[in-house]
């Protein structure tokens, strides 16, 4: 009853044993283990069941544990993982109460805190849950998320006494896939080496068929050559100015900068993606619809259009999820639509609730970029299966808005269903947002309409790879994510289009990120940003100057938030469910730069003038302390 399976058995030399006083058995599925330089510093352990969910309260705290590594889901593929072991308030288990105070969701992880007291005595404790969500059972994750996410981790318990409960299902796999790695990296941080198949030997030792999986093994392999490649590249922002400069300097021999051989680094780790993986797009039928036959999307990670067109119509779009700071597939980025794929993008905005679109190039309309929207403000106009309506348009010295509303022609509604249908038949998900939909897109004799705003970036010339002024693109994040938090409904994506679908929405999917990780963590991570939003097409931010220019934006960013007179980062609108900010002002008290810090980077406020080549023009503000003569 306490044994999810009879292979993930616990050692009788090293299992837990609990105070039998507190339970009707000694017996928990949980063992320790040892980690490179601590005794007992894990725990592996079963998921909780139903039957054992108490015996896991009364297990964390018997032995004083503060953090809790779950590597599960609670539910995969239709089958419960795990079950849930805390109340969304308060629960109380045999004599043990736990509330949850509150809950950060990010884009790979969940982080809980809980407190939890023991009935009758006066002692309260905080535990805090790392749920890692997108590493599923009999598969293994980016290792790049699995890093941050350890990263994380070991941050919050650098201080933290106890030993780490790690668990996923059956707590073996992935269970102990985590533990070797984390062990591996503290030996890696004390002798320079590693001895993954002794480490992996003496777990099985205490745990039956730890590691479960020949994929599991190659996995640990996997991440730590991930990590001798790439290092930690977490900056704090009192670090940003002194590495920035480090990496503008170039190797005498070489020739090369610093930013040159990170982003040769960066290059090198990102997977090709394959035909057969971007099948969709190489499809006869839909091999019209992209712009560069060569970049497609990979089947895993487009957005599949639901709203039925014509007879021939299908559900591809050349359009791409990318992963946010706080939110898995928190972006759509699309190239400019051809002509024939006008109605396609309006589909894709009605079937994803998008609420947002942010257009990056400020194109001069023609045969090959023609305009997609309507012109007049008050008339609808059909496109394909949907009709669209200007409502207003405003315009500012660095961006154009539009909002328009949306909703679906009479004759095609009913179909959607349908569609559905057919796509989950093939094994396709499709997301929640989209079947909470359905009911609203049918039942209502009503016409459902949804409202879409447009931001064009104006400061962002067609004959530069990088904006001329970074406050236009400063102003543009901010005013997006007001209204994106304010009208959304959940989870959705924000649509991002450019020329190719490729140029410019990198550098802003990046920039996003890097600002939301610098509110969250007060550090920034642009290395790792980029290396995220390439997993699911290569292609964004595929050039240096792209890169440094991300760089310089948070240089620039840091400066601008930081002067006298200018407001704050933008706060969160009330009612968000993004919960992950720090309260106002407690980034600036924390974060904010010395004299002799800004003495190094008072060149970040000439950095919008820029126009040139980026590299060279930091080099000469580090070497000078002021642009070169002309580019005032």
């Amino acid at each position: 009853m306490k044994n999810i399976s009879s292979f993930s058995l616990p050692s009788d030399h090293c299992r837990v044993v609990l105070e039998p006083k507190e339970s009707s058995t000694d017996y928990i599925n949980a063992c320790y283990i040892d980690s490179y330089r601590n005794t007992n510093a894990y725990i592996a352990a079963q998921g909780p069941t139903r039957h054992t969910v108490n015996d896991f309260w009364q297990m964390i705290w018997q032995e004083k544990v503060y953090c809790i590594i779950m590597v599960t889901k609670l539910f995969e593929h239709a089958r419960q993982q795990c079950e849930k072991y805390w109340h969304n308030e308060h629960g109380r288990y045999r004599d043990i109460e736990v509330w949850l105070k509150n809950t950060h969701i990010l884009s790979d992880f969940y982080v809980r805190t809980f407190r939890i007291k023991k009935v009758g005595c006066a002692e309260e404790r905080t535990v805090t849950q790392f749920q890692f969500v997108c590493w599923t059972d009999h598969d293994c994750p980016n290792p790049s998320s699995l890093l941050e996410y350890r990263r994380r981790i070991r941050a919050f318990v650098k201080d933290q006494p106890g030993p780490l409960v790690v668990h996923s299902g059956t707590g073996v796999g992935r269970t102990g896939a985590f533990i070797a790695v984390d062990a591996m990296l503290e030996r890696l941080s004390v002798v320079k080496t590693v001895d993954i198949f002794n480490y992996v030997t003496s777990l099985r030792r205490c745990r039956q068929n730890i590691i479960r999986t020949l994929q599991q093994y190659e996995f640990v392999y996997t991440t730590m050559a991930m990590y001798l490649r790439c290092g930690s590249t977490v900056i704090t922002v009192k670090q940003l100015p002194f590495v920035v400069q480090k990496l503008s300097m170039k190797n005498p021999q070489t020739h090369k900068s610093g930013f040159d051989k990170e982003f040769k680094t960066l290059c090198s780790v990102v997977p090709k993606l394959t035909v057969g993986e971007c099948a969709g797009g190489h499809r006869a039928e839909n091999r019209h619809k992209s712009r560069d036959i060569m970049l497609q999307p990979p089947e895993r990670a487009r957005p599949y259009l639901l709203t039925h067109d014509h007879s021939d119509s299908t559900d591809y779009i050349n359009a791409v999820y990318v992963d946010g700071y706080c939110q898995t597939n928190a972006y759509i980025v699309t190239q400019w639509p051809l002509k024939s794929t006008i109605n396609d993008v309006w589909r894709l905005v009605y079937d994803y609730i998008i609420p947002t679109i942010v257009l990056l190039d400020n194109v001069s309309f023609s045969r090959k970029y023609p305009r997609f929207w309507p012109t007049c403000v008050g008339d609808w106009v059909h496109y394909g299966p949907l009709s669209v309506c200007l409502v207003r348009e405003e315009e500012t010295p660095t961006m154009t808005t539009k909002v328009f509303q949306i909703s679906k022609r009479k004759k095609y509604e009913g179909l959607l269903e349908e569609i559905v249908k057919s796509i989950q038949e093939r094994g396709t998900t499709v997301s929640s947002q989209v079947l909470a939909s359905l009911p609203a897109s049918s039942a209502s004799g009503q016409p459902v309409i949804r409202t879409v705003k447009m931001f064009t970036l104006r400061s962002w010339p067609s004959s530069q790879k990088i904006p001329t002024a970074a406050t236009g693109l400063i102003e543009l994040l901010t005013k997006v994510e007001n209204w994106h938090l304010k009208h959304c409904p959940g989870r959705i994506p924000t649509c991002v289009i450019s020329r190719n679908g490729v140029s410019r929405c990198g550098c802003y999917c990046v920039i996003s990120i890097a600002w939301d990780k610098l509110r969250e963590e007060g550090s920034v991570d642009v290395f790792h940003a980029v290396k995220m939003v390439k997993m699911n097409r290569p292609q964004l931010v595929d050039n240096l100057t792209e890169y440094i220019y991300c760089y310089t934006f948070i240089m620039v960013l840091l400066d601008y938030i930081q002067a006298p007179g200018h407001r704050p980062l933008p706060r969160t609108e009330s009612g968000s469910t993004r919960t992950n900010r720090v309260m106002p002002g407690t980034f600036e008290k924390r974060n904010m730069l010395t004299e002799t810090d800004k003495g190094v980077a008072g060149w970040v406020q000439l950095l919008p003038l820029v126009t040139g080549n980026v590299l060279f023009q930091v080099s000469v503000y580090f070497a000078y302390g002021r642009p070169l003569q002309g580019c005032e």
